[in-house]
């Protein structure tokens, strides 16, 4: 099974660069722009861990059907999907994130 990384995080990028450009452009506000992104990184942690603990499940029970190989490619898009949104998740929550680890201080 081949697995299209260009194919997910692209697009992801893409879409983040456009929502956060028509945020700066004031064309929508800083929390549609952040509570988008919350929707799809949540989206995208639903697909991948509820896909992983199925794929646990079955492989602890010893369950093969040909479903097994299908779900383990969207478990795996979905993680590649989590990864690059969790990166546009740091950038929206700059601040906080600074003032946890003391930067600027």
């Amino acid at each position: 099974m081949e697995y299209t990384i260009f194919n997910v995080t692209l697009p992801l990028i893409g879409l983040y660069i456009l929502t956060y450009t028509l945020y700066r452009n004031g064309r929508i506000r800083r929390s549609f722009h952040v509570n988008l992104w919350n929707l799809i990184i949540l989206i995208a942690f639903l697909i991948s861990g509820i896909g992983g603990f199925v794929l646990l499940f079955l492989l602890e029970n010893g369950i093969r059907f040909s479903l097994n190989s299908q779900l383990l490619y969207w478990h795996v898009e979905a993680g590649l999907a989590l990864v690059v949104v969790t990166v546009f998740h740091f950038h929206c929550y700059t601040g906080s994130l600074n003032r946890i680890l003391g930067v600027g201080r």
